[in-house]
């Protein structure tokens, strides 16, 4: 991230005892400078001089007579910008931009120790934050393009896991298919025999294994976005109506909800005899 010190130049600044005619010399001999630092014997800045602000006040009538003789100190700007080196670009302006703004319009003035380094302008503050930002472009194109690579890459290893998948449980399912079907006819010719419960556990083991093959198959594809489901209309089954109706509970019998005292005994609020519930014997119907 630029500093100010990288921005700007160290334009030879001069002291408080330049005439006017001196800086008119160097804004003409020098097109490119915007801003000149006026500094004292150790060094220190004092003012400022913007050639706009300059050239302005020169062509003014008799301007030139002026003040081509005149001592900068008694008109040079006295409370410029003055920031440390150090600072950055970015910092220096949301500082600045919140604080002064119209003061960039001058130039500022960059130190480093207290000491004159430098001299800033608005145009140097625009042509950094530019580079910055065509260089957080730059970088945030870099890694649209890595992640697109990775994406295309993460997608390519799907399709080719899918792929190993399809091609292994096909092998797999080939001999287990002959395995199921050898076990179903030793079943059929061995009916009542005591192989018969071994021949079970076969073709039941192989069923399982078959269905968790299809599933690993189908998860695969759906990793991989090319599993396609078909949507149909879909009538609930009459298991699910008679799981929703056989946990609801059934009100006791009369028989048990007559106690009789004399031959039961009352655990959790529920009593039952002998001769309500036709048992020989007590019982009840929650465990206490």
């Amino acid at each position: 991230m630029a500093i100010l010190l990288d921005i700007a130049p160290c334009i030879a600044p001069v002291f408080a005892t330049a005439t006017g005619g001196d800086i008119y010399r160097r804004f003409e001999t020098e097109p490119d400078t915007l801003a000149i630092a006026v500094v004292d014997e150790a060094g220190r800045p004092i003012g400022l001089i913007e050639r706009n602000t300059f050239l302005v006040r020169m062509a003014a009538q008799y301007g030139y007579a002026l003040w081509s003789r005149r001592p900068i100190a008694g008109w040079m700007k006295t409370d410029p910008l003055i920031a440390d080196g150090d600072v950055t670009v970015s910092e220096f302006c949301g500082r600045i931009l919140e604080e002064r703004p119209s003061e960039l319009l001058h130039g500022f003035i960059v130190t480093c120790g207290g000491r004159y380094a430098g001299v800033g302008t608005m145009l140097a503050l625009l042509q950094a934050s530019a580079a910055e930002t065509s260089s957080h472009a730059r970088e945030m194109t870099r890694l649209a393009d890595a992640a697109r690579a990775s994406s295309a890459q993460a997608h390519e290893a799907l399709a080719a896991k899918a792929r190993f998948l399809a091609v292994m449980s096909h092998e797999i399912r080939t001999p287990l298919n002959g395995v199921l079907g050898v076990a179903e006819i030793l079943r059929r010719k061995l009916p009542g025999s005591e192989h018969e419960p071994l021949v079970n556990t076969i073709i039941e083991s192989g069923s399982v294994l078959l269905r968790l093959l299809n599933d690993a198959l189908d998860l695969s594809r759906a990793e991989a976005a090319g599993l396609e489901l078909d949507e149909e209309p879909c009538r609930p089954p009459a298991s699910s109506r008679t799981c929703s109706t056989s946990g609801r509970r059934k009100p006791p019998s009369r028989a048990c909800a007559s106690p009789e005292p004399t031959t039961g005994r009352r655990t959790s609020g529920c009593w039952a005899t002998a001769s309500a519930c036709g048992r020989s014997s007590t019982t009840w119907s929650a465990t206490g």
